[in-house]
């Protein structure tokens, strides 16, 4: 039997409800449902709550087993998480968030749950079109000179080599990556002047010689986010094939069970739950089927409300015909009749405006 760590449960707060319903099941129960989980369910199930944070952290084979779960069909497992020695959050939840829990456009700072487009750049598109203003500059800068070699970011910062006809080597950077780092040289310059240091800035506060340190740290840790920027590269195509496909078996799916119930596939798939729920069985690349076998609880949760969202919805006439006969013929073809329903409510009205008489004695 494998031994697991102890977590610590809360005895008191919010969370000690929670930790009451879990204490009733042993540690291995808990870690083997969470085994089978995807790698964006950990980090869902960490925001819910401390008890699940601590579980999460406190096993890190989690996220392992989460990345071997995506391995479906010609999908492979999710790259590991890269060995950073420079300062920041590479956490393997943020790892996790960053691939598959959306962010904004580069482009137009819309929101969207794609997949980045660009690993070593860090570009998200939210379209085709957005992708493509991507490739060009402004966004993109061109160092044909290479004079950015000559700068203090330059053996950090993360660029994308080409090599010319000639057989000369450009580097294209990301130019709002250059607007930041030249921003955290000049703050950094004025910390060591003395001057107070802008907060809004989306870097910590460090001095020249801190943020030289930090520099070479960021140096080391390059080729390891290079190398993992062409693996994830390699592993987007395979997963997207297998997600195409999961996508069209669950929408095929779908269809289907609108034809059954009677219920127009695009009304189903305007439901906010049913979209939800499409979307995160196309992520995890779990196709939707009436038994769910080999699934978790989730996703035979998620197939209940799925099969409620498409039952059967009462028309009208259905409606009218719960209302008694004498109730419709007074409200619709009375006016007496609705004078009359309506006047204890305006003589209770009267009533309590009426200013109440005081006795004196």
């Amino acid at each position: 039997m494998r031994h697991f760590k102890s977590v610590q449960f809360p005895t008191s707060g919010s969370h000690a409800q929670s930790s009451f319903v879990l204490n009733l099941f042993p540690i291995d129960v808990v870690l083997a449902i969470l085994e089978h989980c995807s790698p964006f369910d950990l980090v869902e199930l960490r925001r819910t709550s401390r008890l699940f944070r601590a579980i999460i952290a406190s096993h890190q084979q989690l996220w392992v087993s989460s990345q071997r779960n995506l391995a479906i069909g010609t999908s492979l497992k999710v790259p590991s998480l890269p060995a950073i020695e420079a300062s920041g959050n590479f956490s393997q939840w943020a790892y996790a968030s960053w691939l598959f829990g959306g962010g904004p456009c580069t482009s137009c700072s819309k929101w969207t749950d794609r997949l980045p487009c660009n690993f070593v750049l860090r570009f998200r598109a939210c379209s085709p079109s957005c992708q493509s203003i991507l490739m060009f500059e402004p966004v993109l800068y061109v160092d044909r000179t290479r004079k950015h070699d000559n700068f203090s970011w330059g053996n950090w910062l993360p660029r994308i080599g080409r090599e010319l006809s000639n057989g000369d080597t450009i580097h294209i950077y990301s130019s709002r990556a250059i607007k930041t780092a030249e921003l955290e040289r000049q703050q950094a310059i004025r910390i060591d002047r003395g001057t107070p240091p802008d907060d809004s800035m989306p870097f910590p506060c460090r001095t020249g010689v801190q943020l030289d340190e930090e520099y070479n740290r960021r140096a080391r840790s390059r080729p390891e986010l290079i190398k993992n920027a062409e693996a994830l590269k390699d592993w987007q195509k395979l997963y997207m094939q297998q997600h195409d496909l999961v996508s069209q078996s669950n929408s095929e799916f779908l269809k289907l069970r609108s034809v059954e119930e009677n219920r127009k596939f695009q009304g189903v798939m305007r439901c906010p739950t049913v979209s939800r729920l499409f979307f995160a069985f196309n992520r995890d690349l779990v196709t939707i089927t009436h038994t769910s076998q080999g699934s978790l609880g989730r996703y035979t949760c998620a197939l209940i409300i799925i099969s409620l969202s498409l039952g059967p919805k009462p028309d009208a006439r259905a409606r009218r015909a719960q209302v008694p006969a004498t109730r419709r013929l007074s409200r619709r073809d009375d006016p007496a009749a609705q004078r009359q329903s309506a006047l204890p409510d305006l003589l209770a009205a009267r009533q309590s405006r009426r200013p109440r008489r005081t006795q004196l004695g």
